[in-house]
């Protein structure tokens, strides 16, 4: 069990390496990133980023201090092939993932295979336990590899005690000590935080000022966890965010950690996924002897089950169920995993949020490619673009290649046609959906225009409103039909049918005319700037670049990863008035509203479009 950061890489002459929560490691890793550079073209790797210690161990610690010491012996432990060659391996069994990988994988100073012990399990932890390492992964040999997955093919046996933590608040200094004096530590439980302790050693000067800086914006004003806290100095709460590294003596029967001992923060750990794991016990007595025991376990009264039908038995919390859906088999698991920690929000709250709205939902989406944003560990942490995702998807996904030069090759990009593939992509994470603009057959030519209002940090909604009636104007002065929705977040988004006539070059000075003159009619609180950092706090930002091939913006009545589960939703103009509550429109709202008003953006799908000669000529009109 390597003591480190896990990290998946893919190799060739641009490499990617990012934490499981789509962090990038390439920065911060700059050896190992060069040395992908060497490994075979088309790998995709999982492995883990382990730091040395003076005596050669693994060591988090050292991890965590390799900004300020850079000659920290850093390697990439090497132990799985998740693709090779545009070839998706997860479904081959373990050891013939291995052999395939050891045959691939060029090791170097900064990348190495990680071998494995067949079948001598005890004597393997035995020595672990003689030389003092964490302690040991258990994998079944056959198994294959689950994506985005907690599998139930492997388990840590662990000989040190250390765990994840998520911080949920801190205590006020005493004495000299600056900032905080302890962290107050919890683990989720049925996706509640449960308080486990508190940790007030293990800080260094920069240690505490780096935490104090992390947590500040955090904070707020309510306890984020599940039970009671009574803290021996007053209580300052943060939004469960970050998650730490703590080492502790035992468990006590309360279910507090003993004495635990910060290490690190962890920034490749989402905290909804922070629980307790099992720890092996072993007594100073029998530390470098061939002996280990396990924890003792409690007693159950339930009949006995063989091994065999135990592995066969579903859950019957609806935490995983297999749904068939046009004949295809749809697994939808972690149903009960929180997205939502302010809410209680769940993965299966907006499983069946799409399942109910995707009769209305998906003739906006058919045919069109997909950019998925993936945001498995639900909001307050960060989500990924996985834009080439049609070869690891069920053989029942459709998808469509599309050239790309950026990427060196085509790009096999989902296409959202049915109830099933919906939930697929709601499986792996995908809140919100992104599609393009066009659809297959007529890639070049988009169904529709859009004018993005994006508000910046000092403008009122009502400002946003205004900048969408002014959009109206314009459009009502050149005879061309509007559409209005929310963009689910923030802003508002108006689309102007097309009828899929004109390509994206040719509708492209349409699209800026028009934010031009929006931004005649409000010079003072809008802008054509691009660039945030020239832009004014109060400047909603009038973006007609979206109108390319490949852009994409959030569906309409698509969930987006945002405080409430805010829906992008249409609106009547009537409706687009000052006053207007954005937030108003959450998952469990919108099915209710389209129930009583129907699809407002029907219209606008079937509208046959407009001559864009025609429109070009009016605006010059308008513009002067």
């Amino acid at each position: 069990k390597w003591d480190s950061y896990r990290a998946i890489a893919e190799t060739g002459a641009q490499p990617r390496l990012y934490s499981r929560n789509g962090l990038s490691f390439l920065e911060a890793y700059p050896g190992i990133a060069a040395a992908l550079k060497q490994q075979p073209k088309g790998l995709v790797l999982d492995g883990e980023v382990v730091a040395m210690d003076a005596e050669g161990r693994p060591s988090f610690p050292a991890l965590q201090q390799l900004a300020q010491d850079p000659s920290v012996p850093l390697v990439y432990q090497v132990f799985d092939l998740l693709r090779m060659d545009r070839t998706d391996t997860t479904g081959l069994q373990l050891l013939e993932r291995k052999e395939l990988l050891r045959a691939q994988l060029v090791e170097s100073g900064a990348i190495r295979y990680c071998d494995h012990v067949e079948s001598k399990g005890r004597a393997f932890f035995s020595l672990a336990v003689e030389e003092d390492l964490e302690g040991i992964i258990a994998k079944r040999a056959d198994s294959t590899y689950a994506v985005g997955l907690r599998s139930r093919s492997w388990l840590k046996i662990k000989n040190h005690r250390t765990e994840e933590a998520v911080i949920g608040g801190y205590t006020a200094p005493r004495g000299s000590r600056a900032h905080f004096g302890a962290l107050l530590l919890g683990m989720y439980e049925n996706g509640r935080l449960r308080y486990v302790g508190h940790t007030g050693t293990g800080f260094d000067a920069a240690a505490l000022n780096a935490l104090k800086k992390a947590m500040r914006p955090l904070e707020r004003r309510t306890s984020p966890f599940a039970d009671a806290v009574e803290p021996n100095e007053p209580a300052v709460w943060v939004r469960p965010a970050l998650v730490c590294q703590v080492k502790f003596t035992e468990w006590t029967r309360d279910g507090r950690m003993r004495h635990p001992v910060f290490l690190g923060l962890r920034t490749d750990k989402a905290p909804t996924t922070v629980q307790r794991e099992l720890t092996m016990k072993t007594s100073n007595a029998t530390r470098g002897r061939k002996k280990t025991t396990a924890r003792p376990r409690k007693k159950s009264t339930a009949p006995k089950k063989t091994a065999k039908k135990a592995a066969r038995k579903k859950p019957d919390n609806g935490d995983e169920v297999e749904r068939r859906i046009g004949g295809h088999a749809v697994r939808l698991t972690n149903r009960s995993k929180v997205w939502w920690p302010e809410e209680g929000i769940t993965k299966g709250n907006v499983q069946d949020y799409y399942e109910r709205m995707h009769k209305v939902l998906l003739p906006h989406l058919k045919g069109r490619p997909q950019s998925l944003y993936r945001t498995p560990d639900g909001v307050g942490n960060p989500g990924f673009f996985h834009k080439d995702a049609g070869g690891a998807a069920p053989p029942w996904v459709r998808s469509v290649k599309v050239p790309s030069e950026s990427h060196g090759g085509p790009v096999d990009y989902i296409l959202c046609n049915d109830l099933a593939t919906l939930l697929y992509l709601v499986n792996l994470g995908c809140i919100e959906l992104n599609p393009w603009t066009s659809r297959v057959g007529q890639l070049d030519k988009p169904d529709h225009l859009v004018m993005d209002l994006d508000p910046g940090p000092g403008n009122r909604f009502d400002e946003v409103v205004e900048a969408a009636l002014a959009v109206k104007v314009i459009t009502d002065q050149l005879k061309l039909a509007a559409f209005c929705k929310t963009s689910g977040a923030s802003g508002l988004h108006v689309y102007l049918p097309t009828g899929a006539r004109h390509t994206y070059k040719e509708l492209a000075p349409l699209a800026e005319g028009i934010m031009m003159a929006v931004h005649e009619l409000l010079p003072r609180n809008t802008t054509m700037e691009r660039s945030l950092k020239k832009r004014g706090r109060g400047e909603i930002y009038l973006d007609h670049l979206q109108n390319r091939q490949g852009q994409t913006l959030a569906s309409v009545y698509s969930v987006r990863p945002k405080p409430g589960a805010t829906v992008s939703t249409p609106l009547d103009w009537k409706e687009v008035k000052p006053g207007l509550d954005r937030t108003a429109f959450t998952i469990h709202t919108v099915p209710k509203r389209v129930e009583r008003l129907g699809d407002l953006f029907k219209p606008m799908r079937q509208h046959r479009g407009f001559s864009v000669e025609r429109a070009l000529r009016g605006l010059e009109a308008l513009l002067g």
